[in-house]
């Protein structure tokens, strides 16, 4: 009789959670796996690209990495995809571009996390650099010249020997750090623009967007040598006028003037006494 009862009691107890379930089921609380869940995600590229990785972040054994294109990404749907691009050398991400019911919208991040929902596409595109040539010149004598690529960080160089070409991404920002060679010292750049105008920079280091058909040049000075001070004696060209006879002392000089003073009284008195 207990038997019974108990079993009635789990028979009640799985009834009421069909229930709960179905209930939760029927209001979207839960939405059960199924093969309809599974959704395939069309991916394409634009440009140079090289590779798209799909991290998913709620069903990691999905994911999977491309190298060939177009391409197709298996996901539950609703997963949280995170999506990393990479180009080929010469080339920059530009953006994944994304479908979805006839609707376009765009994001710039690389990485870039969203949430993918069934009957979305996406197109990786990424667009190729324009690599140039700058010609580097120096005028005087120069140890070297550091230049910092701020865009493209792998083409930072330092130059030693001169004429020299550096090679950068057309529009790239370029920090030039000039160090002279002993007993000289940096005067300016000539930045030669397209066009043929000239722009005298005197900053070191010196920042600016270099762009096709430009040219640098860097000028040195000699620093100044110091002109020594004469040696040897001095020569002493006698005055031609009488000099008057240094005394040692204050009281040398007042005995020489009252001795003087008696004299001349003396030679009155007696000159007096002749007439």
């Amino acid at each position: 009789m207990s038997m019974k009862r108990a079993s009635k009691k789990v028979l009640a107890l799985l009834i009421v959670i069909s229930f709960a379930i179905s209930i939760m089921i029927f209001s979207g609380l839960i939405k059960p796996v199924s093969a309809s869940t599974i959704d395939a995600l069309p991916i394409s590229v634009y440009g140079a690209v090289n590779s798209v990785t799909i991290t998913d972040n709620m069903n990691p054994s999905y994911s999977t990495t491309f190298t060939s294109f177009p391409a197709t990404f298996t996901y539950v749907d609703g997963d949280s995809l995170t999506f990393t691009g990479t180009q080929i050398p010469g080339a920059l991400f530009t953006q994944w571009k994304f479908s979805y019911g006839g609707t376009y919208y765009v994001e710039t991040g690389n990485p870039y996390t969203q949430t993918v929902i069934n009957g979305t596409s996406l197109e990786a595109v990424c667009s190729l650099l324009t690599v140039e040539s700058l010609p580097v010149s120096v005028v005087g004598n120069c140890k070297s010249i550091v230049i910092t690529d701020s865009t493209n960080s792998a083409y930072t160089s330092t130059l030693t020997s001169f004429p020299a070409t550096f090679t950068y991404v057309d529009g790239d920002l370029l920090t030039f750090t000039a160090t002279p060679s002993s007993r000289y010292q940096f005067t300016n750049y000539n930045v030669t623009l397209t066009g043929g105008f000239i722009s005298i920079d005197t900053s070191n280091p010196d920042t600016r967007a270099y762009y096709y058909g430009e040219s640098v040049q860097a000028v040195f000075s000699a620093i100044p040598t110091p002109t020594p001070s004469p040696t040897g004696q001095i020569l002493t060209v006698p005055s031609p006028f009488p000099t008057v006879p240094e005394f040692p002392n204050q009281l040398l000089g007042i005995t020489l003037v009252i001795s003087m003073i008696v004299v001349l009284v003396a030679v009155m008195i007696a000159i007096k006494r002749r007439t």
